[in-house]
């Protein structure tokens, strides 16, 4: 994952693309996980949080696609999917209940560690995954 997400090649040139790069440098990078938490921790910008995520998104399926379909595609096509799904993110309801997103299968709660695990589809187009 630290190499996926953080070291790759490709991977830097498209946080570069999206104005990412500098973002979370001085963070410990041994573990992608402690990263991530810790840089969640420090954002207090909805839309840069959004951005992140939508820019890791990106990362985790243009490796899907070299590994699982064996498509590359250039930083400029990524840079074009990555605005879209920013995009189309951006667009979505803020207000509407975390219920009426998840299912209730899908959400696991720890109240020992206040913390709340849920998994879902991201798509927010028909036909995409």
């Amino acid at each position: 994952m630290e190499h996926l997400f953080l070291d790759c090649p490709v991977a830097r040139a498209l946080r570069g693309a999206a104005g990412l790069e500098h973002i979370g440098e001085s963070l410990p990078r041994h573990t992608f996980p402690l990263f991530l938490k810790k840089l969640m921790a420090l954002l207090d910008q909805p839309a840069l949080f959004l951005a992140i995520v939508a820019i890791l998104w990106r990362i985790w399926r243009s490796s899907n696609w070299v590994v699982f379909e064996g498509k590359q595609y250039g930083i400029t096509t990524l840079m074009r999917h990555f605005t879209q799904q920013y995009e189309e993110w951006v667009r979505l309801p803020v207000d509407i209940p975390l219920q009426a997103h998840a299912p209730a299968a899908h959400q696991s709660i720890r109240e020992d560690s206040s913390v709340v695990i849920i998994g879902w589809d991201g798509a927010t187009r028909r036909g995409s995954h």
